[in-house]
């Protein structure tokens, strides 16, 4: 049974991703979010989960392979934190391409 926990962070942003046989992470664009009156808020927890297929991941800055990283097979989810950590995440599939699920949450924004 899949474990999802809602908390502090605000979720702002959304993309299905398709992880092929080039190692790939989250669309730049979404590690950072414009809170208004001139306030960037920065992304804090990606929570990811893998829809189709199994997947390696990195996040120490190095690049997955088909053989090396850390397994996520298809049906598993994981949170990942950190803004460096999710700034240098990278998927590869293992075998076929892969469906892939990420929401970002980021810093909350202090008034």
């Amino acid at each position: 049974m899949a474990r999802i926990v809602v908390s502090d962070f605000t979720a702002g942003n959304y993309e299905k991703i398709t992880v092929s046989s080039t190692a790939l992470g989250a669309t730049s664009t979404i590690y950072t979010k414009d809170a208004g009156g001139g306030k960037v808020i920065h992304a804090s927890k990606a929570f990811i989960s893998v829809e189709t297929e199994s997947i390696r991941i990195r996040w120490d800055g190095g690049t997955p392979t088909s053989a090396l990283g850390h397994l996520v097979v298809a049906g598993d989810s994981i949170e990942i934190e950190g803004r460096a950590n999710i700034r240098q995440l990278r998927m590869i599939r293992i075998t076929n391409d892969a469906a892939v699920h990420v929401t970002i949450h980021y810093d909350p924004v202090i008034q």
